[in-house]
């Protein structure tokens, strides 16, 4: 039942993506291709942090040297994009060889994929990311490979709904996803929408290390930590052309709603 559901949202946002008036000619032009493809090559900077409780016993200093970083060990990463009539998927992988890597440290385990589509007045992004076995290590210290546990998993997800109060003038393919021409400058005020979801998670330990155990008060004992959390953007995108070329940029504010959830053995 599940999975039915996704796939009927999944559906809905396709067709309200493809749905609207079509751009104007004068302004945008499509692209005659219907099928993309694009590699590139990316450093990988997840990090997941813990904070410790202000109790009243502690003095900032103590607290701020108390708090816990998780990286996974990611080497350079290359990912591939297709794009077929306006739907587009990424996928990321790592490198098998180690010419890329001469830290000695684990790798750690890794995926991820995104998907997107833009219509004229709207676009939908989302992404996923799943990670596995971490180091960890606190203020101001290096990333020593003796602080490394592979029992810790994190994974994050989250979407974007784009609307385009101007799509029939001002491109959002051509500035963000490059499978249209902008052809003359044009801008336009724009509303994001975005839920976002991540994890930390032991499967047989505590998140905590022993050594600063005292400064996380009621969840030192912490084997999972969740966090939901909602974003409104608003703000104005343009496409600066000149001839043959165009320069793209936004300005985007916003306000977030966001909540944890803790779980202990």
């Amino acid at each position: 039942m599940k999975r039915r559901v996704i796939s009927f949202v999944f559906i809905l946002f396709v067709l309200f993506s493809k749905a609207g008036t079509d751009p104007d000619t004068a302004y945008v032009q499509k692209f005659k291709n219907i099928f993309a493809l694009k590699t590139f090559l990316t450093n990988n900077g997840f990090l997941y942090t813990l904070t410790p409780r202000n109790t009243g016993n502690f003095t900032t200093e103590q607290l701020n040297d108390a708090k816990l970083f998780y990286s996974p060990h990611i080497p350079p990463t290359t990912g591939v994009s297709v794009n077929i009539k306006g739907i587009g998927f990424t996928y990321l992988f790592k490198f098998t060889n180690d010419y890329l890597d001469t830290t000695g440290r684990v790798k750690a385990g890794f995926k991820g994929f995104a998907i997107n589509m833009y219509g004229t007045k709207f676009g939908f992004e989302a992404y996923y990311q799943d990670y596995s076995r971490f180091y960890f290590h606190y203020k101001g210290d290096n990333i020593l490979l003796k602080n490394y546990n592979t029992n810790i998993r994190a994974y994050q997800w989250g979407a974007n709904a784009v609307f385009v109060f101007n799509g029939k003038k001002f491109s959002y393919n051509a500035a963000f996803n490059q499978t249209q021409l902008q052809k003359k400058s044009a801008g336009s005020a724009m509303l994001i929408l975005a839920p976002k979801f991540s994890e930390l998670k032991s499967t047989d330990l505590n998140l905590i290390p022993d050594s600063v155990r005292i400064y996380y008060g009621d969840i030192s004992n912490l084997q999972r930590n969740r966090n939901y959390a909602f974003y409104v953007q608003g703000g104005y995108g343009f496409n600066l052309t000149k001839n043959n070329f165009y320069f793209s940029t936004a300005v985007l504010v916003g306000v977030g709603f966001q909540t944890q959830t803790y779980s202990y053995p």
